[in-house]
């Protein structure tokens, strides 16, 4: 009985630094099964066994979840991260970090975005693709900013697992690990912690009342007013899914290059050709026609076309354009180094045998090209190449299909790659007008110079005429009458010779002026 007891003392007591309460009942018990067999009067086991049965009581009263008047006066109302990340050093924000457990796998899956350096560019990382959805990043980014202490929860470490605050630290979790949280970290460009927050389940169902703790040793789990919709992992919500980002109207032309990938005698991969179909869009006529066909045999062409009785699948066509509107990046997959980013295949790529594994894995392999100069990629499945009447042509290399291909998916996926390049021949020319020659400026003839009016030496002086007097009129009082005496003989029928009279006396009003040199 003594060596039972002594057990029981001693893993109660280890166990009472793991799980107090349960630790403390153990050492108790073990305690009282040491000393019932020793020899002792009734007023010693008594007293002993009163003693233990008041340790356990206090023991299990400072174990019980508590709150504190003095932290609930000190932080409700507070921000979390006041001093650290606000509206004031938002911008200084470089990296967004989101760890989360998946508790059926036991693992842990971590999502960063980050600014590059050079760039100033949102990406994902390790892909180091394009953050692009700013709305996303922005609401994610300001999650964590302006969060109100609505009350302290719990103080207890205990409570964490029930609350689900649990850090999601590798070194800590297993397989059998619950009530673990999510924890956002955000980072500025020296890579110091601004803000960083593991965050609970729910308080209630109705609102955004959650647990929180700060990750550590912290143990105080507050309840806060956070919205997680933002803080999502999932790649699709962090990028713009279009594809090609472009509308089925704008479609002019399609080529489809049908082939295959087999290795030839000498063991390397080669393209074996089976057809090339061209289809243009008219716009005029809103229909769609064939502009060229081509059958391989050998890899030598032959020209074909439609028979009298073929035609082209119109409705399949207009699928296909919108299907093409409609392509949607669900993941993507780091090209390998040698690999350029119009998918050039430069030298170095054959000396990554890694690399070149993970291509042909996808569905692309690097082969020989026709002429026998250089390298292309090219695709298990063919590809497609797409005209714009922008003048912009995608060149679509389709890939090794994804995940389930059964008859009941909902949708297929498939790797691609998607290369952009101009194509002239959808460009309309400018028309040129012939110049109209410019007519040489006629010269202007300089004005004569008008001599100025000399006064007449002979004329009187103003003061001698009467006033409202027209110098030039003096002598003109016989003048006037003239002009009656011919208006008279008009209304008799005369002839009007008589308007050449005053003109013969006009070189008597011109003598002043030939004594002028006088």
């Amino acid at each position: 009985m003594k060596t039972i007891g002594a057990v029981g003392v001693v893993f109660g007591f280890l166990l009472w630094f793991v799980i107090p309460l349960l630790g403390l009942l153990i050492l108790a018990f073990g305690a009282v099964l040491y000393f019932s067999g020793r020899n002792m009067n009734e007023w010693t086991k008594t007293g002993l066994f009163a003693g233990l049965a008041l340790v356990v009581v206090i023991t299990a009263v400072n174990s019980k979840p508590r709150f504190k008047n003095v932290a609930l006066n000190e932080m409700e109302g507070k921000l979390l991260f006041e001093d650290k990340f606000n509206v004031n050093n938002q911008d200084d924000a470089a990296r967004l970090e989101i760890v989360t457990f998946d508790e059926k796998l036991g693992k842990l899956r971590s999502f960063s975005v980050g600014k590059q350096k050079g760039s100033k560019q949102w990406t994902i990382e390790p892909e180091q693709y394009p953050a692009d959805n700013q709305q996303q990043r922005a609401e994610a980014m300001t999650s964590l900013m302006g969060l109100k202490v609505i009350g302290v929860h719990s103080e207890v470490r205990q409570d964490q697992e029930a609350c689900q605050v649990v850090e999601p630290n590798i070194d800590d979790l297993t397989t059998a690990s619950s009530g673990v949280g999510t924890l956002v970290t955000i980072r500025d460009k020296n890579n110091s912690v601004m803000a960083s927050l593991v965050i609970g389940k729910k308080v209630s169902e109705e609102g955004n009342n959650r647990y929180v703790r700060l990750p550590g040793d912290n143990n105080v789990i507050y309840v806060v007013d956070v919205d997680i919709a933002s803080l999502t992992t999932d790649f699709k919500d962090w990028i713009e899914t279009d594809l090609l980002d472009l509308a089925s109207l704008d479609i002019r032309s399609v080529l489809l290059k049908d082939y295959a990938i087999i290795p030839s005698s000498q063991g390397r991969l080669q393209m074996q050709k089976k057809s090339d179909v061209e289809l243009n869009w008219d716009s005029e006529e809103s229909t769609w026609v064939l502009g060229g066909m081509t059958q391989y045999k050998d890899n030598e062409p032959t020209e074909t076309t439609l028979t009298e009785n073929e035609e082209l699948n119109s409705q399949a066509l207009n699928d296909l354009k919108f299907a093409l509107d409609d392509l949607e990046i669900d993941s993507v997959e780091k090209k390998p180094e040698g690999l350029g980013a119009d998918l050039a295949v430069e030298a170095n790529l054959a000396n990554n045998v890694e690399g070149i594994r993970s291509l042909q894995k996808l569905g692309f392999f690097p082969v020989q090209n026709e002429a026998g100069d250089g390298i292309e990629l090219l695709s298990a499945n063919g590809e497609m190449h797409v005209s714009l009447q922008t003048g912009i042509q995608y060149v679509i290399r389709f890939g090794e299909i994804v995940g389930d291909i059964s008859a009941d998916a909902e949708g297929i996926q498939r790797y691609m790659v998607v290369t952009a390049r101009l194509d002239e021949s959808m460009l309309t020319p400018p028309t040129l007008e012939p110049e109209t020659p410019v007519e040489p400026e006629t010269p202007v003839e300089p004005e004569t110079p008008v001599e100025p009016e000399t006064t007449d030496p002979a004329a009187p002086s103003s003061e001698e005429k009467p006033d409202d007097t027209d110098p030039e009129a003096d002598g003109s009082d016989a003048c006037q009458d003239e002009p009656a005496e011919e208006a008279a003989k008009t209304e008799d029928g005369d002839e009007e010779p008589a308007e050449e009279e005053p003109a013969e006396e006009e070189p008597a009003e011109q003598e002043p002026a030939e004594e002028e040199p006088a």
